[in-house]
């Protein structure tokens, strides 16, 4: 029979490797003000699957619901994009052209759960109907790019492309996981593919829960 100063020895190491392990997979936490992010550096992505991640992601769950940055961008969400190639006129709408894009806001926290993207349209003298294709994407934070990487840890989360009119209001739910809204931020695109559209609202709702 293994004496029991063996069999506490044994105890005490395993939940060492345990808390190793632990701590190794789980992904470091910044917090700041009234948000949480979470960041892997230079790892699989699979390390993101894994229990540590879940644990640690469960655990600041709802941190970023009540966050002032969150709220202010969701208030006037079209002002906080970024144009490359695409011009934002002074009530914050967006003219696309082709090949031209929108997309943003920057580092958007929202907790998990089930939402709906509106993209509103409308015209002005130099831009009205055109084909558009519109995302809504999650990217994971990567420390080693010292903000959302765009690589292998972005998600595309809903998607749409197709004509639009003036008028027009395109409604893309989408779903974020636990995972997803730990370590990413959630980032609106449009890319114009024919002729010229106005962007001029972006809403977002959240999708109540089911009662059970």
């Amino acid at each position: 029979m293994m004496p029991r100063r063996a069999i506490h020895a044994v105890v005490l190491n395993l939940a060492l490797v345990a808390g190793a392990a632990f701590y190794l997979l789980s992904p470091t936490v910044y917090a700041y003000f009234s948000e949480v992010s979470m960041s892997y550096s230079r790892v699989p992505a699979w390390f993101a699957a894994t229990a540590p991640a879940s644990m640690t992601a469960r655990i600041f769950a709802r941190y970023n619901a009540g966050s002032p940055i969150a709220a202010r961008f969701r208030k006037r969400l079209p002002c906080y994009l970024v144009d490359a190639g695409a011009r934002q006129n002074q009530d914050c709408a967006h003219d696309i052209g082709r090949g031209q894009l929108v997309y943003g806001p920057p580092n958007f926290k929202i907790p998990s759960g089930r939402y709906v993207a509106w993209f509103g349209f409308s015209r002005d003298e130099a831009c009205a109907a055109g084909e558009v294709r519109l995302e809504v994407d999650t990217k994971w934070w990567s420390d080693s790019g010292g903000g959302p990487s765009g690589g292998r840890f972005r998600k595309t989360l809903a998607t749409y492309a197709g004509r639009i009119e003036p008028g027009d209001r395109i409604e893309l739910p989408f779903t974020l996981k636990l995972v997803d809204a730990a370590l990413g931020a959630v980032e609106f695109r449009a890319v114009g593919v024919s002729d010229c559209v106005l962007l001029s609202r972006i809403e977002l709702n959240e999708i109540p829960a089911p009662l059970r």
